[in-house]
């Protein structure tokens, strides 16, 4: 299938931003769907203001990208924030505005968008998740477990829209952005992991690895990580 559109969440930063950058590298009129503009600009990038945690901003832009282009043949749910907090001493509204972003956001995109992608018969769609969705660890509750939660979502989107949409998952380790800058409470940086992080780029080329396969294969999950980091 020739691709004329991607739908990107929260591509103005991280591994969103590259992201972005790689495919409409490509040639492909690519949409950069976030809270916040990006610094950078390319040609083949518009930029569109949507917070995925509510309803009115999705539905905006389902209604400017229809209305504009074509609804994507690609679209990555990369759109994401974090809180590292005990689940006895945290605070409750920030765990529901994880809950609400992560996996709501994604549910939002996915309704507004998927009905009208799986006409397409090859579309895809992709989430970006994290190996914190496989490991339980003090203080990550609430992101460990929207993370398994959007795993979930995805696998049951996969069955349910087979053989219209491939779907996929790709859980990146440790990677070297802003991620922990902007968690919603607790005080880690990059400075508490002894080891290498991914570059956003190779999580971005995992992107494009699948965007180009063949079409008559489906790659369901891609779990990459430092070479140094053991979970």
């Amino acid at each position: 299938m020739e691709i004329s559109t991607a739908l990107i969440t929260g591509g103005s930063s991280g591994i969103g931003k590259s992201i972005v950058k790689a495919i409409a590298e490509l040639g492909i009129a690519t949409i950069n769907a976030d809270k916040q503009p990006p610094v950078e600009s390319h040609p083949m990038v518009s930029f569109l203001e949507c917070d995925v945690a509510k309803a009115e901003d999705v539905q905006n832009l389902y209604n400017i990208v229809k209305s504009n282009w074509n609804i994507p043949e690609i679209m990555v749910l990369n759109a994401g924030i974090s809180v590292h907090e005990r689940l006895d001493e945290g605070d409750p509204e920030k765990w529901h505005q994880v809950y609400n972003t992560n996996i709501m956001g994604a549910l939002r995109m996915i309704r507004a968008f998927a009905p009208e992608m799986k006409l397409y018969k090859s579309a895809r769609i992709i989430f970006i998740s994290s190996v914190a969705a496989g490991k339980i660890y003090p203080y990550g509750g609430i992101y460990s477990s929207s993370k398994i939660a959007l795993e979930t979502i995805a696998e049951t989107l996969r069955v349910e829209l087979h053989p219209d949409i491939k779907v996929t998952i790709v859980s990146p380790g440790i990677t070297t952005t802003e991620f922990f800058n902007n968690e919603l409470a607790g005080n880690r940086s990059l400075d508490d992991f002894p080891l290498a992080g991914l570059n956003p780029q190779d999580v971005a080329d995992q992107i494009i690895n699948v965007i180009r396969g063949p079409e008559n294969l489906v790659i369901n999950k891609i779990i990459i990580r430092p070479e140094a980091q053991e979970f």
